[in-house]
């Protein structure tokens, strides 16, 4: 067995300080033991493959097999990278590499070597290709152990795919973005993304993607995952995005796609938790662009719609224009339905406790008392609270 296959499993104190031979020993008695245990257990090689799916499989390619677990393998690609001048070698390079570092053992050899030295002139090559490849290896990396904050610190990467966000090419453009979001998906790694105002960068990506004539679904949908992940940072980031009109992609909440429109309601649902933000929504309508009824029949869809609403429905205007559109009367049919799921009756009964603080709402919610009372909660002790607040409230008037 290849002396440093499981290394990458120690990547922290006090493990990170055991031999590789070691590991490798317990690993493989680990599994033999399992496999005694249970006769009708696959072989070990096959045990491997499930219970390591994304380990890299050198024998589906057998013309690259013999590179996967060759020390001299990530050296010799780095040294192609940067002192080959033919495109033609330097994307074979890339693809390999690509396929490598799809082993967290092997990606975290490649980020111990520097890979991103040679990554980071490939990024501005005059090549499409190779632009989209080399960005395609750095969105790899990002799932390495510290591969994200690895990335993020790098000045001149983030630099570079700044610029491949508004590449002429809109291949390039669309892998930058999925690099992006691969790289916000690390809490630690998003503050080096703040710091270099990828709020800005982001949002300018998306009000031009919106006037583009041929843009794709797909791009929106990493922007906005994207954004939604730096909002979620702190507040300081919401004010930012408020700062770079935001609120110029409230259309997007009723795009044609609906994970377009899923991710849309994520990004104002995380805006919405600032004040400023709630008052932002609501002055400029977006009440009148999330109506549940149109998601009857998906729940998870709905959940982002009232988890928006009972951030903009705590203001004045907002429970006003909430009523207008008749969404007490949708949030109590979510309460009382058996078919809802939990987290969707939870934002709306917290939706319903704002709008029954209005007289002629809690009027027209005072007759269905009785259903109110008889609502499964499922043991759910949120729930329950929320529903003995509305409840308090409507015996009171």
């Amino acid at each position: 067995m290849y002396s440093y296959q499981h290394k990458y499993i120690a990547q922290s104190p006090p493990v990170n300080s055991l031999e590789p031979w070691s590991i490798n020993k317990t690993i493989k008695l680990l599994m033999n033991e399992v496999i005694d245990r249970y006769s009708d257990h696959p072989t070990p090689f096959l045990y491997l493959v499930d219970s390591e799916p994304y380990c890299f499989a050198p024998w589906v390619d057998v013309t690259r097999a013999n590179m996967g677990f060759d020390r001299q393998s990530i050296p010799s690609l780095k040294r192609t990278l940067l002192r080959t001048k033919s495109n033609v070698q330097v994307a074979q390079a890339l693809c390999l590499l690509n396929d490598l570092v799809k082993n967290p053992e092997r990606a975290c050899e490649a980020l111990r070597l520097n890979i991103m030295q040679a990554l980071v002139r490939l990024m501005h090559s005059k090549n499409m290709y190779i632009r989209i490849k080399t960005l395609d290896v750095l969105e790899v990396l990002a799932d390495a152990p510290n591969g994200r904050v690895t990335l993020a610190r790098n000045k001149y990467i983030m630099g570079h795919l700044k610029n491949n966000m508004v590449d002429e090419e809109q291949l390039v453009r669309a892998q930058a973005f999925r690099t992006l979001r691969a790289l916000a998906i690390n809490w630690f790694a998003v503050e080096y993304l703040v710091n270099e105002h990828f709020v800005r960068h982001i949002l300018t990506a998306l009000q031009t993607a919106m006037k583009g004539p041929f843009t794709m679904a797909e791009h929106l949908y990493y922007l906005l995952e994207t954004l939604e992940h730096l909002l979620d940072f702190n507040d300081a980031v919401k004010v930012e995005s408020i700062r770079y009109d935001i609120f110029d992609i409230t259309s997007l909440l009723t795009h044609h796609n609906s994970r377009v429109r899923g991710a849309a309601m994520g990004v104002f649902t995380q805006l919405c938790k600032h004040k400023l933000g709630r008052e932002g929504c609501v002055a400029h309508g977006v009440i009148d662009q999330l109506m549940p009824s149109n998601y009857k029949e998906d729940d998870k869809m709905q959940a982002k719609v009232f988890g928006t609403l009972m951030f903009t429905t705590a203001l004045i205007k907002g429970k006003i224009d909430a009523v207008e559109k008749d969404i007490h009367n949708d949030a109590l049919s979510v309460l009382v339905s058996d078919n809802s799921a939990l987290h969707l009756k939870r934002n709306a009964a917290k939706v319903l406790m704002n709008l029954i603080k209005i007289p002629s709402v809690c009027k027209e919610i005072q007759p269905h008392l009785k259903d109110i009372v008889n609502i499964d909660t499922a043991n759910d002790n949120v729930l329950q609270n929320q529903l003995n607040e509305i409840i308090e409230h409507l015996t009171e008037e």
